[in-house]
């Protein structure tokens, strides 16, 4: 499992060639394409959440509406079950619920096009000025990435505790099971990183 395909997490979803566009176009997409994969993060959330309930995500009809109180009833979850690998999932939701915090900068500051030459950028609750420079593309990048990889921490903490309630590898030769599961928890553990083709690479320790 040393560079894991997923659904949804294609470089081409979120690093495409955008050097055709304007810097305005470029930040407008960046932006979409943070709140998409935000929404998709909390998607992948829920999904953990209603495992830890032990039914479908789609049967579950009670959950918090809010991303922090969703987060903070998959902890409580899992220390109330002593999932084994705690303290990688505890640092994995402080993780995730940072950035998907954070998104909250491009999400509910509303970025606006003024004279079609510069962005504003307009605070909801009045604390930041209404002018400021123009965007930064790159940062927006760095943020795309960001998410994504918080989305990589969800993506393994679902199949770790997939594995610990019901055995999800156990069709699996038991050294297959135990490769994957291995390069889930090093996931988990936030031992990875992006790579080009839209997966991780597993960071080899070095002795």
């Amino acid at each position: 499992m040393s560079d894991a395909a997923q659904p949804g997490t294609l470089a081409a979803e979120y690093l495409p060639d955008l050097s055709s566009l304007t810097p305005d176009q470029r930040a407008t997409f960046r932006i979409g394409q943070i709140v998409r994969l935000c929404v998709a993060m909390e998607g992948t959330a829920r999904d953990v959440h209603a495992r830890l309930q032990r039914v479908e995500p789609a049967d579950l009809r009670d959950g918090p509406d809010g991303f922090g109180a969703l987060v903070a009833e998959i902890q409580r979850q899992l220390e109330e079950g002593e999932f084994p690998h705690l303290d990688a999932a505890r640092r994995a939701l402080a993780t995730v619920r940072k950035v998907y915090t954070e998104r909250n900068r491009y999400a509910h500051d509303r970025l606006v096009q003024s004279d079609f030459e510069r962005w504003e950028r307009m605070s909801l609750n009045n604390t930041m000025p209404s002018r400021q420079k123009s965007v930064d593309t790159d940062s927006l990048r760095d943020s795309v990435l960001e998410v994504v990889s918080a989305r990589w921490l969800l993506f393994a903490l679902d199949a770790v505790v997939a594995e610990w309630l019901n055995g999800a590898l156990a069709d699996k030769a038991p050294s297959t099971r135990e490769s994957i599961l291995e390069g889930w928890k090093q996931i988990l553990d936030g031992r990875f990183t992006l790579t080009e083709g839209g997966g991780v690479s597993i960071n080899t320790p070095t002795h």
